[in-house]
């Protein structure tokens, strides 16, 4: 949904997705480390459900593609803990 949100305001110039992606990262950065399962599993929700290997996948990917648009570090933190090779 984030990448969506910054593609949208990318093409529009929208400053409330501007502000909307914004306020998105910095929800996902404090929350992040909740969703780490530990030995290269992540939660599928705040509930602690593990997700399957399709949605861990997804994770990792988009993880991968905030580091590239954001270069924060603990997107690229978890992209590399989460990977499984």
């Amino acid at each position: 949904m984030l990448i969506r949100l910054r593609e949208y305001y990318l093409i529009t110039t929208d400053k409330k997705a501007e502000k909307l992606y914004l306020e998105g990262l910095e929800s996902l950065v404090h929350y992040l480390p909740d969703y780490d399962a530990g030995e290269k599993k992540s939660y599928y929700d705040a509930l602690g459900n593990i997700a399957n290997n399709h949605y861990h996948e997804m994770h990792v990917a988009q993880l991968c593609s905030l580091y590239e648009y954001t270069k924060n570090p603990i997107f690229k933190e978890y992209k590399e803990k989460w990977e499984r090779e």
